[in-house]
Protein backbone atom coordinates (compact mmCIF):
# COMPACT_ATOMS: atom_id res chain seq x y z
CA UNK A 1 0.00 0.00 0.00
CA UNK A 2 1.18 3.74 -0.79
CA UNK A 3 1.38 6.75 1.44
CA UNK A 4 -2.04 7.26 -0.06
CA UNK A 5 -5.73 5.95 -0.48
CA UNK A 6 -7.80 7.07 -3.24
CA UNK A 7 -11.25 7.98 -3.08
CA UNK A 8 -13.70 9.16 -5.54
CA UNK A 9 -12.71 12.36 -7.48
CA UNK A 10 -10.11 13.64 -4.52
CA UNK A 11 -6.99 11.94 -3.18
CA UNK A 12 -6.83 11.63 0.73
CA UNK A 13 -3.16 11.68 1.34
CA UNK A 14 -2.29 9.57 4.42
CA UNK A 15 0.91 11.13 6.11
CA UNK A 16 2.82 8.39 8.70
CA UNK A 17 4.83 9.56 11.26
CA UNK A 18 7.62 7.13 13.26
CA UNK A 19 7.37 8.00 16.32
CA UNK A 20 9.84 6.34 19.28
CA UNK A 21 7.57 5.37 22.22
CA UNK A 22 9.16 4.80 25.32
CA UNK A 23 7.17 1.47 26.87
CA UNK A 24 4.74 1.57 29.79
CA UNK A 25 5.25 -1.30 32.49
CA UNK A 26 2.93 -3.55 31.80
CA UNK A 27 -1.11 -3.25 31.59
CA UNK A 28 -0.88 0.45 32.07
CA UNK A 29 -1.53 1.58 28.41
CA UNK A 30 -1.78 -0.21 24.90
CA UNK A 31 -2.15 0.44 21.66
CA UNK A 32 -3.60 -1.21 18.84
CA UNK A 33 -3.19 -2.43 15.17
CA UNK A 34 -6.11 -0.87 13.09
CA UNK A 35 -7.09 -2.73 9.63
CA UNK A 36 -8.89 -1.22 7.12
CA UNK A 37 -9.80 -4.35 4.71
CA UNK A 38 -12.24 -2.94 1.55
CA UNK A 39 -13.62 -0.51 3.36
CA UNK A 40 -16.97 0.99 1.96
CA UNK A 41 -19.84 3.67 3.53
CA UNK A 42 -22.32 4.53 1.04
CA UNK A 43 -24.82 7.08 2.27
CA UNK A 44 -28.31 7.92 0.44
CA UNK A 45 -28.66 11.41 -0.50
CA UNK A 46 -31.42 13.57 -0.07
CA UNK A 47 -32.77 12.58 -3.83
CA UNK A 48 -32.77 9.46 -3.28
CA UNK A 49 -29.22 9.20 -4.81
CA UNK A 50 -26.46 6.76 -3.90
CA UNK A 51 -23.65 8.99 -2.14
CA UNK A 52 -20.09 6.68 -1.63
CA UNK A 53 -18.33 8.62 0.93
CA UNK A 54 -15.47 6.07 1.43
CA UNK A 55 -14.74 3.44 -1.72
CA UNK A 56 -12.83 0.42 -1.14
CA UNK A 57 -10.48 1.46 1.47
CA UNK A 58 -7.36 -0.54 2.25
CA UNK A 59 -5.20 0.39 4.88
CA UNK A 60 -3.16 -0.86 7.74
CA UNK A 61 -2.02 1.26 11.06
CA UNK A 62 0.46 -0.53 12.77
CA UNK A 63 0.51 -0.24 17.11
CA UNK A 64 2.32 2.98 18.34
CA UNK A 65 2.26 4.29 14.95
CA UNK A 66 0.50 7.86 14.06
CA UNK A 67 -1.36 8.05 10.63
CA UNK A 68 -2.93 11.67 10.05
CA UNK A 69 -5.81 11.61 7.34
CA UNK A 70 -5.98 15.55 5.36
CA UNK A 71 -7.53 16.49 2.46
CA UNK A 72 -10.37 18.56 1.47
CA UNK A 73 -13.90 18.95 2.76
CA UNK A 74 -16.03 16.57 1.93
CA UNK A 75 -12.91 13.69 1.11
CA UNK A 76 -14.40 10.91 3.54
CA UNK A 77 -11.89 11.69 6.63
CA UNK A 78 -14.74 11.72 9.02
CA UNK A 79 -16.69 9.24 7.40
CA UNK A 80 -13.63 6.65 7.94
CA UNK A 81 -12.93 7.85 11.60
CA UNK A 82 -16.34 7.01 12.36
CA UNK A 83 -16.49 4.12 10.91
CA UNK A 84 -13.52 2.92 13.00
CA UNK A 85 -15.37 4.27 15.75
CA UNK A 86 -18.33 2.43 15.20
CA UNK A 87 -20.39 5.55 14.92
CA UNK A 88 -21.32 4.61 11.31
CA UNK A 89 -21.80 1.42 9.79
CA UNK A 90 -20.00 0.02 6.89
CA UNK A 91 -21.59 -1.11 3.39
CA UNK A 92 -19.03 -3.21 2.76
CA UNK A 93 -15.71 -3.91 3.95
CA UNK A 94 -14.33 -4.84 7.56
CA UNK A 95 -12.44 -3.58 10.40
CA UNK A 96 -10.51 -5.34 12.46
CA UNK A 97 -8.41 -4.15 15.75
CA UNK A 98 -5.46 -6.41 17.24
CA UNK A 99 -6.84 -9.20 14.65
CA UNK A 100 -10.42 -8.69 16.04
CA UNK A 101 -13.61 -7.69 13.16
CA UNK A 102 -15.40 -5.17 15.15
CA UNK A 103 -18.15 -4.08 12.77
CA UNK A 104 -20.85 -5.04 14.67
CA UNK A 105 -19.27 -4.18 17.93
CA UNK A 106 -21.13 -0.97 19.69
CA UNK A 107 -18.96 2.37 19.56
CA UNK A 108 -18.49 1.67 23.73
CA UNK A 109 -16.91 -2.01 23.08
CA UNK A 110 -14.00 -0.71 20.72
CA UNK A 111 -12.26 1.84 23.26
CA UNK A 112 -11.78 4.04 20.57
CA UNK A 113 -11.47 8.21 20.87
CA UNK A 114 -11.35 10.76 17.88
CA UNK A 115 -9.89 14.18 18.28
CA UNK A 116 -10.97 17.10 15.77
CA UNK A 117 -9.44 19.92 14.16
CA UNK A 118 -11.61 22.15 15.59
CA UNK A 119 -10.92 24.15 18.62
CA UNK A 120 -14.61 22.39 19.94
CA UNK A 121 -13.56 20.15 22.24
CA UNK A 122 -11.98 22.44 25.17
CA UNK A 123 -10.56 25.43 23.60
CA UNK A 124 -8.75 26.46 27.18
CA UNK A 125 -6.65 23.27 26.63
CA UNK A 126 -3.10 23.15 24.36
CA UNK A 127 -2.97 20.27 21.98
CA UNK A 128 -0.74 18.26 24.63
CA UNK A 129 -3.69 19.10 27.36
CA UNK A 130 -6.57 17.94 25.30
CA UNK A 131 -4.73 14.76 23.67
CA UNK A 132 -3.58 14.12 27.19
CA UNK A 133 -7.12 14.89 29.32
CA UNK A 134 -8.78 10.92 28.24
CA UNK A 135 -5.25 9.52 29.77
CA UNK A 136 -5.49 11.70 33.20
CA UNK A 137 -9.40 10.43 33.41
CA UNK A 138 -7.82 7.05 33.80
CA UNK A 139 -5.32 7.87 35.99
CA UNK A 140 -1.95 6.63 33.41
CA UNK A 141 1.13 7.62 35.23
CA UNK A 142 2.36 11.12 33.40
CA UNK A 143 5.57 9.30 31.46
Amino acid sequence: MGWHTRFPRVSLPAVRFGLDFQPLPPNNFRMAQVVLDRLTKVFQGPGGERVRAVDNLSLVVEDKELLVLVGPSGCGKTTTLRLIAGLEDPTAGTISVNGQVVNVLPPTDRDIAMVFQSYALYPHMSVYENMAFGLKLRHFPRS
